[in-house]
């Protein structure tokens, strides 16, 4: 016997404390390793519940089988010593690792049948369910007749009479629109020809204004000409007034 079989675990002498040490197995599969005792290879650990294909791959570095030892006597005490060690653990374990380790068993067969069983009551129930939802909405199921599909046909050709006739309406609506838009452009044409006209007359105005401005001075101006032209006037009758008055100083002779 070499140091590696010394190393692995004797599925038919190890005690449930060390048979625990193997990776993944628990209190509750080291107790049915335990019942399926002896082992005349490492391969019949295959047949305990919970151990499928991979998971004994995974573990079979860990264990080993002397086919030249028989099973010892004290093996019960040992699963007797182990139950009263662990009372309650294995129970809770075996749950655990049945539900791990089950999976690995199932065919490939079987999880396509799984699969496709598991679509068709999805489809059973969801068509079911579309139903009641139906039923539910429309008061309760119930197949169209012939006179309602004829019915159905009539209400159909009238909708489309109507639509047909509400495109034309549209058509003719938009014919409109195209004809206010042109005239909209139209008056806006005419507007800006306004303010045009209007920016004209302002200036025509202000010119307006400019001249009476300048019409206003010149009135101001002949005025005061007017004014010292009535004064000179007045002097000038002074003064033939004077000469008038003194004849003999050589002075404009009277026409009388």
């Amino acid at each position: 016997m070499n140091d590696s079989n010394n190393s692995k675990i004797d599925l038919n002498r190890s005690e449930l404390k060390e048979l625990i040490n193997i990776p993944g197995v628990g209190n509750a599969l080291a107790e049915r390793i335990i019942e399926g005792r002896p082992y005349a290879s490492a391969e019949d650990l295959s047949g305990v519940r919970g151990i499928g294909p991979a998971f004994y791959e995974r573990i079979r570095p860990f264990i080993t089988v002397q086919n030249n030892q028989e099973s010892t006597p004290d093996d019960s005490s040992n699963r007797a010593d182990a139950d009263q060690q662990h009372p309650s653990a294995g129970i809770e374990s075996s749950d655990v690792s049945s539900t791990i380790q089950s999976p690995e068993g199932v065919t490939r067969g079987e999880a396509l049948w799984l699969a496709g069983g598991s679509a068709l009551i999805s489809i059973v129930i969801t068509l079911v369910l579309t139903l009641g939802v139906l039923g539910v909405i429309n008061g309760g199921l119930r197949f169209t007749r012939l006179g309602e599909f004829a019915e159905l046909n009539r209400q159909a050709d009238t909708l489309a009479s109507d639509l047909a006739f509400m495109e034309g309406e549209v058509s003719d609506l938009r014919t409109r629109l195209d004809t206010l838009e042109t005239l909209s452009g139209r008056m806006t044409a005419i507007e800006n020809d306004l303010e045009t006209i209007e920016s004209a007359s302002t200036a025509a105005i202000e010119q307006v204004a400019e001249m009476e401005a300048e019409f206003a001075t010149l009135s101001t101006d002949l005025e005061e000409i007017q004014a010292e032209i009535s004064v000179f006037q007045n002097f000038l009758d002074g003064l033939r007034t004077l000469l008038m008055q003194n004849p003999a100083s050589g002075g404009i002779p009277n026409d009388n």
